[in-house]
């Protein structure tokens, strides 16, 4: 079958009909060329026709069977960024050049269709600048040609701008008195892209070595990197090894600026030609196209892509560079690929490379596997040739894993052929990798294959404690427990002074929160700067309190906005406007006591929220504490303090009372904060508030506390200590927020009271571990700890000193692990919110997920809602 490729050219412009009426006409014309054509051949399945259109504009496709049936289609041709409705006036004119390219040196020439009489005018541009111009006529035929001399100047690519004006007495043609068109041409300098050179072996083993030598075309010094990737992880994506050159060195858009006047002004006698066009610009770079990459015939094999790579390595003297690969256990083809650099010049390379070997060996295994599971390992051994002969296949697991039955299989290949056996392995009971290796050997060739397996929890790390009472001049055992699996257990003694204050698994789990929202990020830190007053710590342990909190400093630097104001996540620009409150009060706080803040982020801080103290826009617990950390900071803010007392307090909750009383204390007025205190009482609403505060009670209870703390009401004080202790102390689940301010009004209550109450009683004693070594202990904190990290499932003795000045206290053993078996003592349960689970399989029918076999798609779906007023989840 023949198809053609036509290009249609439509023109429009206006004419008066009446100048003194300003009645216009329009008028149009249309021209149509065949710009290419071939031959296909029709097949079962659509054949493509490849066209490469060199203008924009209108195209029509036509395809003819013999004398037969003809078929055809039209389409738009235009440039990323256009439309297609961006067709041509009359008064542009299509220039050709002789080449596609050029080299500087070269001469350049330019034609385009001509009247037969005109003044002609041409420059060259150069981004903002006039390289050339000159001014003569056309020549007498109906094409004109120009000539330029291409300059290094002008790479990558320069643009020819013509116009040709008609005599104004003419009336030989209908075009517009004035014509114009625009050309670029490109220009490319061979030195800057002198070539590389791949030297690499035609044929590659699995397991084996190799080396690549890369030679750049002009043997000249550059660096370069290389990479070994699977063809088949390439093809993916389409992907095209990388050429540098044509990305520093694409054409450039017309940077001029052009008006045209010309028409408004002089006329013709057949008309006036208003066009108004825009001539200019290009694509920032074309679009790569995928590379359509011959695939051997066969299955695809589930070998471990292959993804090698080296540099930046410099070559020597003469650019070259050696680089040592070893591939890994692969059966296919791997592209090598070269991009090199060397100042302004740029250069990349590829080569595909097949890899093969007489004998391989592929196990499927799991992504992970559970202490204590026993699994089926498939092994499938490949005989790539005819005549291999007997093969044994052995598995060997190393560690304390274990091979059931057989280790080793014996097969047969007189033919290329694939060939199954089964081996069971046997999970030991503790978490970390599992090295297993798989071998086949003939008595030619041989093959290995590694894997190492990952042994992850079945259930959640878990936390239990014992507290026991100890009077002074008396000693207690208490046993380590070794309830976790190997590598997972982790336990301390404390000795404290208080028997409802056991907050160690709480800083643990915040410590180890997996998120980062201003929030969270602020929640680990914040109750740090209490740490010690909580608990004795080793100089190891206040290093890393230290290292946590100076970490936190730094890292809300990228929360931070140009106004001064907290993003949610580090990077966005979504205020968070209780966020923002929060890391300022860590900030002030961490500045009191002695870290470095700096000045440049506290004082854009408190800029923020002096703006925002004037607005009414927040929620008025957000705006009650905005006001009392601006006093705090001192820069209290009395006019927005007022606006709240007078319009808004009677509205005002116990926890934003407090809030304000303490916002005018701190700003040197003691008798309106008391007078706010005498209508405050200090109840606390148990529902949440996580949307606007990320609160809840509990939280809300903790300000209490540290505002009570603030104006020494220990009556108060006290009530809310035990509360909170109490609570803290429970395996409740708590938020990062909830568990945070908690800990951190412990802190401000503990550190206050302690001077309150005048010196401290000291806690003097000692613990025997089950090495036989002893740590003594004296302090004036309300407690110690010592990290235990052996003597799993034996006892330490702990020792009370006779001096102590206490009726007694308390030895806590706590400890956290992951059990060996999974937690079988949850049961299922529901409190303010409920929730539906349903698997089904592929059909939406209901299965039962304790059958499910391995290798079964199914679903699960989840449906939560809440209960008891709980507006989220």
């Amino acid at each position: 079958m023949q198809w053609r490729l036509y290009k249609n050219d439509r023109f429009w412009w206006w004419e008066y009909r009446n100048r003194s009426a300003f009645q216009l006409k329009f008028k149009s014309d249309v021209n149509t060329e065949e710009v290419a054509s071939g031959e296909i051949t029709s097949a079962s399945l659509p054949v493509p026709i490849e066209v490469n259109p060199k203008e924009r504009g209108e195209y029509y496709l036509e395809v003819q069977h013999g004398d037969g049936h003809t078929a055809g289609f039209f389409f738009s041709a235009y440039a990323w960024g256009e439309s297609a409705g961006g067709g041509k006036t009359a008064g542009m004119i299509v220039l050709k050049s002789d080449r596609p390219a050029y080299h500087p040196g070269d001469v350049a020439v330019v034609s385009f269709p001509t009247p037969k009489a005109g003044t002609l005018a041409h420059a060259v541009l150069k981004g903002n600048e006039i390289l050339e111009t000159r001014i003569g006529e056309v020549d007498s035929g109906n094409k004109t040609s120009i000539k330029i001399p291409i300059t290094a100047a002008m790479a990558p690519n320069a643009y020819v701008v013509v116009s040709v004006i008609q005599p104004h007495n003419q009336t030989t043609n209908d075009r517009p008195m004035r014509l114009y068109g625009v050309l670029p041409l490109m220009v490319s300098d061979p030195a800057t892209h002198p070539g590389l050179k791949i030297d690499a072996p035609e044929e590659l083993k699995p397991g084996e070595k190799f080396k690549i030598s890369i030679q750049t075309g002009d043997h000249n010094p550059a660096q370069l990197v290389v990479a070994v990737v699977d063809e088949g992880l390439l093809d993916l994506t389409g992907f095209s090894t990388p050429d540098p050159w044509k990305f520093f060195y694409h054409r450039e858009r017309l940077s001029a600026s052009i008006s045209d006047i010309f028409p408004w002004v002089i006329g013709a006698r057949k008309g006036d030609p208003f066009s108004v066009f825009s001539v200019g610009g290009d694509m920032k770079m074309a679009m790569s196209m995928a590379r359509q990459r011959k695939k051997e015939e066969g299955k695809r094999r589930r070998f471990k892509p292959v993804d090698l790579f080296q540099g930046p390595v410099s070559t020597d003297s003469k650019g070259k560079a050696v680089l040592h690969f070893k591939m890994p256990e692969y059966i296919g083809a791997v592209r090598v690929m070269a991009v090199a650099a060397a100042g302004t010049h740029f250069a990349s390379a590829e080569k595909s490379v097949p890899v093969k070997k007489d004998l391989m060996v592929l196990p499927t295994l799991p992504r992970v596997v559970h202490p204590g599971d026993r699994i089926q390992v498939p092994v499938t051994v490949f005989a790539m040739k005819d005549g291999v002969g007997p093969v044994t296949v052995s598995i060997f697991a190393k560690g304390s894993a274990r091979v059931v039955g057989e280790a080793s299989r014996k097969l047969k290949f007189d033919e290329a052929a694939e060939k199954n056996v089964n081996f069971t392995l046997e999970i030991p009971q503790a978490l970390g990798n599992v090295d297993i290796s798989i071998r086949a050997k003939s008595s030619r060739d041989s093959a290995i294959h590694t894997a190492q397996l990952q042994s992850v929890q079945v259930s959640p790390r878990i936390y239990e404690w014992k507290t026991t009472p100890v009077k002074p001049g008396q000693s207690i055992t208490v046993n380590i427990p070794d309830k976790g699996m190997p590598g997972s257990n982790h336990a301390r003694i404390v000795v404290r002074k208080r028997a409802e204050l056991n907050i160690g698994h709480r800083l643990n789990w915040l410590l180890h929160y997996p998120y980062g929202c201003v929030e969270q990020t602020t929640s680990a830190a914040f109750p740090q700067l209490y740490l010690k007053t909580l608990a004795q710590l080793t100089p190891e342990q206040e290093e890393r309190s230290d290292t946590i909190i100076n970490r936190t400093i730094e890292r809300l630097r990228k929360f931070q906005l140009p106004d001064g104001g907290m993003s949610y996540w580090p990077g966005s620009t979504y205020l968070s406007p209780w966020g923002t409150n929060y890391a300022g009060h860590f900030l002030l706080e961490a500045k009191k006591k002695g870290y470095h803040v700096p000045e440049d982020m506290l004082r854009g801080w408190i800029q923020f929220e002096q703006e925002r103290a004037k607005s009414t826009m927040d929620a008025m617990t957000t705006r009650t504490y905005r006001l009392y950390l601006l006093a705090l900071a001192g820069q209290g803010d009395r006019g927005a303090m007022n606006l709240i007392r007078e319009n808004a307090l009677n509205k005002l909750s116990d926890t934003q009372k407090w809030f304000l009383a303490a916002a005018y204390k701190l700003s040197g007025m003691a008798d309106t904060a008391a007078d706010i205190l005498k209508t405050s009482g200090t109840s606390v609403a148990e529902s949440n508030n996580y949307r606007e505060t990320y609160g809840s009670g509990l939280r809300n209870q903790a300000i209490l506390l540290e505002l009570a703390t603030e104006f020494q009401n220990w009556q108060v004080a006290d009530k809310k200590y035990t509360l909170i202790a109490k609570r803290l102390s429970s395996r409740e689940w708590l938020s990062t927020q909830t568990a945070a301010y908690s800990l951190l009004a412990l802190g401000k209550y503990v550190n206050a009271t302690s001077v309150h109450n005048g010196n401290p009683d000291k806690l003097t004693g000692s613990v025997t571990l089950p090495d036989g070594s002893v740590k003594q202990f004296d302090t004036t904190a309300l407690s110690t700890a010592f990290e235990l990290t052996k003597g799993f499932g034996r006892k330490i003795t702990v020792k009370i000193a006779d001096s102590v000045p206490l009726k007694q206290v308390y030895a806590v053993m706590e400890w956290d692990g992951i059990p060996i078996s999974p937690v079988v003592s949850v049961q299922p349960a529901a409190e303010g919110m409920a929730m539906e689970v349903e698997f089904l399989n592929e059909n939406g029918m209901p299965i039962d997920p304790s059958s499910v076999k391995q290798g079964t798609v199914f679903w699960g779906h989840f449906k939560v809602r809440c209960q008891k007023g709980q507006t989220s989840v």
